[in-house]
Formats: C-alpha cells, structure tokens, sequence
C-alpha cells in the first residue's frame, strides 16, 4: 500500500484542538504546579535533589556538570573542536570521560574502594 493511500485513509475531524493543563482543575498552565509535580510524585528531577545534599557547594557543583556531561574532559574539549591525546590523564588507559573519570578508571574505583570500605557498604552501584 503506498504512503499516500494511507494518508487517505486518516480521517480529520472537525472539532477544535485545544492545549489542557492536566495537572491544574481549570486547565492552564501554571508554572507552580509544573514545579511541584516535578518535585513530588511526578518526575523527580536529578538536578533538583542533587542541590539538597548534604555537601560541600563545589562538590555539588562538579557533579552538576558531570549531569551536564560539561566537566572539561578531553572527550568535551574534542567535541569542542580542542584537540589533544583523548585518554584517562590519571590511568593512560581508557578515554578521559566523566564515566571513566568517576566510574571506570583504576585510580578513582581504588577511592571508591576506599570509601566504601570507610563507610561499610558492600557495593556502591547494585
């Protein structure tokens, strides 16, 4: 069948499109109840409850931009068109990202050992 029976065959109504605002009675928007939704049984945004750790603001900061994926990592810098050696400055092995530079690269999963074992917690990614 080609696209253009196929198209004939939807059929248009008549009626009005209207926008509703499902989460207000009288259906508009408001931006108070997008935001509360956000922050209580709707979507629970990362952004949102990573500002209300209990860190320090320039932690709290790096790992913002680690969400962002904006840490100056050599994988952004070749996004942005600066070229140099892509892998890990701490290990050498792996391509420097935020992953590797938080997850993946062999220096910072012996901190994460570290800290793990400090505060008793078998595993800190199941």
């Amino acid at each position: 069948m080609s696209t253009n029976n196929l198209l004939n065959q939807i059929e248009i109504g008549t009626d009005r499109d209207d926008r509703v605002w499902l989460l207000e009675a009288n259906s508009q928007y408001y931006v108070k109840s997008f935001y509360v939704f956000l922050n209580s049984d709707g979507i629970l945004s990362p952004h949102f409850s990573l500002w209300q750790i209990a860190v320090p603001l320039k932690v709290r900061f790096v790992m913002w931009l680690a969400i962002q994926i904006k840490l100056n990592t050599t994988d952004v810098f070749l996004y942005k068109g600066i070229h140099q050696s892509l892998l890990c400055s701490l290990c050498g092995d792996q391509n420097e990202s935020s992953n590797n530079l938080f997850l993946k690269c062999q220096y910072t999963g012996f901190l994460w050992d570290e800290i793990r074992k400090e505060l008793g917690i078998n595993n800190f990614f199941d």
